[in-house]
């Protein structure tokens, strides 16, 4: 029977139990759950195989609590067996620690306090002095960086404040300032330098003993506010002729019409075989002239060109194919070409040879005689005798036909004695032999 099961959410479900008779093509299995009947779903798998019969159960959720009923019937009876199914529910918030031993360190490195220090008596400075005055460019252009660089003692003083001023007023912060106070030196740099930066500079150094100052002055160099003059003046240059472009280069003279000339002739083909590719090519002069015509000629007739015959004529190359040749096909071709001034020819032959419709000769000339030597050993039965045979007889004649234009049109009649090898069938209309074609069909049996 099915056993009890009791789970925690995400895990597998499996119920499974023995079932008799093995072998009994009319015995179902059902699954229940809460006396309803189990929905298929991805989730759910069922097994019934040789009397084993299970249900698997992937990722079980609190809805699958429940009871879970067997049942097995057939055409004598049905068997019931039944199991419980708890799920107990994961907290979506996890306040267990996953690792329980480092929580536990965790608290301790966080309770643990260093014992204090004791203090220390507090060190008395001088009042600051610059060993080292404060210095920078006296005169910089406009838009050039500015360096200004002092030294101050004492340099462990935790008091120690340095103040920056330009004509008597207090330096504003900027992103074009930077300064720097460090181990005794201190610095201000001006990126990109304006007129209004002009003026006295000041450095003054604060502690609770006194205070020292150092100065010095810097004149920027305003330029224009518009640039007339071009900041790349060799790239200047190269833009305006750009712009103006190349000069116009002088009109060819119109070159005067020369009559044509092949300067490549045709080349005659003989010895041609039926069903071959024939490719026919010449070059002529000049290759330029729009009003130069090309003409081919086969014995003197123009040539007629379709899906066999093709031409062609590109940049003076001309050139004839022609796809599958025939023994029609042999003759002289000429090739004219034609322009205002004048006209020239090229002319070859070209000679097809025919081909066998019916090729008499074996194709394995090696097995031939091996052949003769099978047929020769065949066993030959005794000869038979001449029979002789009654004369023809129409024992069913044929019938008279009306028909309309493009009926099918059939002639029947029966014929003694049929067994006769000698007996030949001969059609005749209005007395004359009834001409061979596709639309006359004759047949002979028994």
């Amino acid at each position: 029977p099915l056993q009890n099961l009791e789970l925690v959410e995400g895990q597998s479900a499996h119920l499974e139990c023995r079932l008799i008779p093995v072998g009994d093509p009319n015995l179902k299995v059902e699954w229940f759950i809460n006396e309803k009947p189990l929905q298929p779903s991805s989730r759910h798998q069922t097994t019934h195989d040789f009397g084993y019969v299970a249900l698997d159960i992937q990722y079980v959720r609190p809805d699958d609590n429940g009871i879970y009923t067997c049942r097995a019937h057939n055409e004598l009876g049905e068997a019931v067996t039944t199991a419980s199914v708890k799920v107990q529910t994961k907290a979506f918030i996890e306040l267990q620690s996953h690792h329980p031993e480092g929580y536990e360190k965790i608290q301790e490195m966080e309770n643990y306090k260093q014992a204090p220090l004791p203090e220390a008596p507090e060190k008395a400075f001088e009042k600051p002095v610059f060993i080292k005055p404060l210095y920078g460019p006296a005169e910089v252009g406009e838009g050039m960086p500015a360096h200004f660089e002092a030294r101050v003692v004492p340099i462990g003083d935790p008091d120690l404040k340095i103040q920056w001023f330009v004509n008597g007023v207090a330096l504003k912060q900027g992103s074009r300032f930077r300064d720097i106070h460090d181990f005794g030196m201190v610095s201000l740099d001006i990126a990109s330098t304006i007129a209004e930066d002009s003026g006295v500079y000041m450095c003054k150094a604060v502690n609770k003993a006194g205070e020292a100052v150092t100065s010095t002055s810097m004149v920027v160099r305003a330029r224009g506010g518009v640039l007339g003059e071009s900041q790349h003046p060799e790239a200047y240059i190269q833009l305006k002729k750009f712009e103006l472009g190349p000069a116009p280069a002088p009109e060819p003279e119109p070159a005067q019409p020369r009559a044509p000339f092949f300067t490549e002739h045709l080349v005659s083909l003989d010895n041609l075989i039926e069903g071959q590719y024939i490719h026919l090519e010449a070059r002529v002069e000049p290759s330029n002239d729009e009003k130069l015509k090309i003409e081919w000629y086969k014995n003197g007739k123009s040539l007629v060109c379709g899906t066999r015959i093709r031409t062609t004529c590109d940049f003076g190359l001309v050139s004839l194919d022609i796809v599958t040749v025939r023994p029609d096909d042999s003759g002289i071709y000429t090739c004219r070409a034609v322009n205002e001034v004048g006209e020239a020819i090229t002319t070859c032959s070209m000679k097809v040879e025919d081909r066998e419709s019916i090729i008499y000769r074996s194709q394995h000339p090696e097995s031939l005689p091996k052949i003769l030597e099978l047929e020769s050993t065949q066993l030959t039965g005794p000869e038979q005798k001449d029979i002789l045979y009654e004369k023809p007889i129409f024992i069913s004649p044929l019938n008279n036909i009306e028909l309309k234009k493009g009926g099918a049109a059939h002639f029947e009649c029966r014929i003694e004695p049929y067994r006769d090898p000698t007996l030949k069938i001969e059609f005749q209309l209005n007395g004359k032999p009834l001409p061979a074609a596709t639309r006359f069909t004759a047949s002979k049996d028994f």
